[in-house]
């Protein structure tokens, strides 16, 4: 465990916020389509207000986010990632770059950890670890798969060999999440590429 900087806990109060008032925007819309027509507009007003609050936070997460911006500068061209999933990693994973793929995939929960007791053999399963990381993860490892050619091959292999969408989707968050933390660590740039 690694003890945040002040910066990164700023910057962790502020993503947290936006993922609430995310949360709470999405239950508005949600109910948009219940309400009575008498009560369309208050809905409305509601979601516009959550807008702005949102803008609002993500101007801040920029601002906050320029302390880290010489570490961004080196995987923010991943097609996937974006302001939010950087201030997510910048913030909930002080670790990053200071322990090896392994470590950080089991840290953040996107390591398959085998179930066996005897003989008996279970599906290896992920769980546990930050569930914020995990979840900005997921996000851009979807959008890697579709996008970024090399996270695109690795998808495409995995369901060739017939692993299922969920297991092919969480090796891509694994594979994105090794590849930031090498450029981390090592001080490197993203290349798309690079063989």
């Amino acid at each position: 465990y690694l003890p945040p900087t002040p910066e990164m806990e700023q910057l962790e109060a502020l993503v947290l916020r936006r993922t609430q008032l995310v949360e709470m925007r999405v239950a508005e819309k949600n109910r948009l389509h219940q309400v009575h027509d008498s009560q369309r507009e208050s809905v409305q007003q509601l979601i516009a207000h959550f807008d702005r609050l949102i803008d609002e936070l993500e101007t801040q997460i920029n601002q906050a986010t320029a302390v880290f911006d010489d570490t961004l500068k080196k995987f923010n061209d991943i097609k996937g990632i974006g302001a939010i999933t950087s201030a997510t990693l910048m913030s909930m994973l002080p670790e990053l770059g200071k322990l090896n793929h392994k470590q950080i995939a089991s840290l953040v929960g996107v390591a398959p950890h085998p179930k066996e007791s005897g003989s008996q053999k279970w599906h290896s399963r992920c769980s546990g670890g930050r569930q914020a990381v995990r979840n900005v993860l997921y996000n851009a490892a979807n959008v890697a798969r579709q996008h970024e050619p090399k996270f695109k091959a690795f998808y495409e292999r995995l369901i060739a060999r017939g692993k299922p969408f969920k297991v092919a989707v969480n090796a891509c968050m694994r594979k994105l999440l090794t590849v930031i933390n090498a450029i981390v660590r090592d001080g490197s740039q993203w290349n798309a590429h690079a063989v």
